[in-house]
This record gives structure tokens, C-alpha cells and sequence, in this order.
């Protein structure tokens, strides 16, 4: 079997991503791993207070465009990820397969 490292070449935006066509959105681009609550502030009144490292929590999201060769689109792929925190949506051609954390078998 394959494998590829997928860490690379990320696209973030806080938020989750707007349905409304032609809606801007602030992104960037990162490598995984990546916390994104770090680059918030802190404040006493955090829900979590110490346990979230007083951090009030919120969502990001994160894209990533994949191109596969004709020989790779029949192949059977499964998809791994790790440190995946809360509550993770994972959308492939923008169709759910899974709320992590778990592994993703995506039959072409």
C-alpha cells in the first residue's frame, strides 16, 4: 500500500465556510498539524477556564485540493487522520463521510 503524507499545503479560515457563493473569507495557508486557538486570545471567562488553557473554543475549517491521476481514481484509498480535535467534520467533493475521529475508507 501507498502512503502519502497529506500535511502540506493547507488552506485555513476561522469559521466555518460560508455557503453563500462569492463570499470572502479571510484564509491562509498552513501545514498540519496546526492550532489555530493559539493565535486567539485568552480570557479568564473561557468556558473550559484552565482545562482549555483559557481559550473560549470556536470552529476553523480546513480545505485541501487534491489531484489524482485517471490509475488513482480506481484505486480503493483510505484516508487517516490524527489529532482532530472536538467535533470533525470531513467532507470529500463536499459530501460528509465521517465525524472524527476515525479513519475514512472513500471507495471511488
Amino acid at each position: 500500500m501507498k502512503k502519502t503524507s497529506l500535511n502540506r499545503g493547507w488552506v485555513f479560515m476561522a469559521g466555518e465556510k460560508s455557503s453563500i457563493p462569492m463570499m470572502p473569507q479571510q484564509t491562509k495557508e498552513v501545514n498540519l498539524p496546526h492550532d489555530f486557538m493559539v493565535e486567539t486570545d485568552v480570557t479568564p471567562d473561557a468556558p473550559g477556564k484552565a482545562e482549555s488553557g483559557f481559550y473560549k473554543g470556536s470552529a476553523g475549517t480546513y480545505l485541501k485540493t487534491i489531484t489524482l491521476t485517471e490509475e488513482e481514481m480506481t484505486d480503493t484509498m483510505l484516508l487517516h487522520f490524527e489529532g482532530c480535535f472536538g467535533k470533525t467534520r470531513v467532507l470529500i467533493n463536499g459530501n460528509p463521510v465521517a465525524v472524527m475521529p476515525m479513519v475514512i475508507r472513500h471507495l471511488p
